[in-house]
């Protein structure tokens, strides 16, 4: 986890649209609770910078506020799709034998999926978790589609600016507009093959990313208030019980799509 240091503000004129804006959750509790938190400016530096004389706001604690307030079933239909991301949307190949870091990361995730449950609010991850994982995958793809993938507090900013650097692969090509296409565009092709066959992904090698150090790691350092009180459990148990989990491998099933078992989890 990254530290890094931060001024706190109130509530930032930018972030008014969040504050006001229509929506089915959170509640207004919990939005107004946000607000009254404010939130931090943090250094703008650039990769290889150690200092700078700008500066960004920070939205971090407001969403961890308001990931506190999601409900069971929203953390485990968003910690599947982790897993998911995990081990099959870590790599893309955007040109034949050129294999690279496909981009995405948990901050997209966590974006898009914010984004979702303010349209829909708890209820439709209670009623079906396989319908909210598609609905999930389908915002995506649309965001991949639009080439923009709207920051949660300050929709005009869009956090895709940033999915194609970072990569050793300028050695490649020095038109970053070249190279972001060729990213989502592989990306997508990714997304949207899992999402078509999203059944055959659901198995119970989901729980092979899951090793026994990570299990413990996660359950030490979010204490069981993020991470679901016996979840590793139930989804043992959905490898076992649930249809849609499948013994049928998704390389089998469709010949497009390679795990990795590294993490990179960008907050």
């Amino acid at each position: 986890m990254d530290k890094v240091f931060g001024i706190r503000l109130p509530w930032p004129d930018v972030g008014e649209n969040w504050s006001k804006r229509e929506r089915v959750w959170p509640p207004k509790s919990v939005v107004d609770e946000v607000v009254s938190e404010g939130c931090h400016a943090i250094p703008k530096t650039k990769s290889g910078e150690t200092s700078s004389d700008m500066w960004k706001y920070s939205f971090a604690a407001a969403e961890q506020i308001i990931a506190h307030h999601l409900t069971t079933k929203q953390r485990e239909v968003f910690l599947l799709v982790k897993q998911l991301k995990k081990k099959y949307l870590e790599r893309s190949e955007p040109t034949e034998g050129l294999v690279m870091f496909s981009g995405i990361t948990s901050y997209h995730l966590k974006t898009t999926f914010f984004w979702l449950s303010e349209k829909h609010g708890p209820s439709m991850f209670e009623m079906d978790q396989m319908k909210s994982i598609e609905a999930f995958f389908d915002l995506l793809i649309e965001f991949l589609e639009k080439e923009h993938c709207p920051n949660y507090f300050m929709p005009d900013v869009n956090i895709f600016e940033r999915l194609w650097e970072k990569e050793e692969v300028f050695l490649y090509t020095k038109d970053k507009s070249e190279l972001k296409k060729m990213r989502i565009s592989a990306l997508l092709k990714l997304t949207k093959n899992l999402r078509m066959n999203l059944p055959n992904y659901l198995t119970s090698d989901l729980l092979n990313v899951m090793d026994e150090s990570h299990k413990m790691e996660n359950k030490e350092k979010l204490k069981e208030d993020i991470m679901p009180k016996g979840f590793y459990e139930r989804m043992e148990e959905y490898s076992k019980m649930i249809s849609t989990f499948t013994e049928k491998s998704p390389t089998e099933a469709t010949g497009s799509c390679s795990g990795n078992e590294k993490d990179t989890d960008c907050t």
